[in-house]
């Protein structure tokens, strides 16, 4: 048997709540049968255990983390001087872009992506978020000749948010 863990009920909730995981989708991510197991731990009928904590703290880490630096590099500039434009993945093709979450629900990222928003809006930074569209990526991948890779999906969500702004 695993050791009692070392967050509280409502500590545990709140993080879960803060990635932006489901009680569904974090049995899931802790390998537990249901989610009445996340029900137990969240209403303090049971603790959580030491195993699921570390897990959790761990990935609020590397979310945190992964912020922090997309805050850092925007901070190289001034907020007037830089507009900056977020992407967010639709179920369909969120596993095959979103490198590093692929085993986490698209959800987690999403979470993630508003989190990052709101410290930047916070910052006074011009900040937008659009919803990946294949169709127009590709597109616009032919038209510039460019190769799929993460400075390609950024200049494309550039000129997709330009775009839209100007519709």
């Amino acid at each position: 048997m695993s050791k009692k863990g070392y967050l509280t009920a409502a500590e545990y909730k709140i993080l879960r709540q803060l990635l932006g995981f489901t009680q569904a989708q974090a049995a899931e991510f802790h390998c537990v049968q249901n989610i009445r197991t996340i029900q137990r731990w969240e209403k303090g009928d049971s603790w959580v255990s030491e195993l699921a904590c570390d897990k959790i703290t761990a990935l609020a880490e590397k979310i945190n983390w992964a912020i922090d630096q997309a805050l850092k590099q925007a901070q190289q500039f001034k907020p007037n001087e830089l507009e900056i434009t977020l992407i967010i993945y639709p179920d369909s093709c969120y596993k095959k872009f979103a490198h590093g979450f692929e085993n986490l629900p698209n959800s987690v990222h999403q979470a993630m992506i508003a989190r990052t928003y709101t410290a930047l809006k916070e910052l006074r930074y011009n900040a937008g978020i659009v919803e990946f569209n294949p169709q127009d990526y590709f597109a616009y991948m032919g038209a510039t000749g460019q190769t799929d890779n993460q400075s390609t999906r950024a200049a494309w969500a550039c000129d997709y948010h330009d775009r839209l702004i100007l519709n």
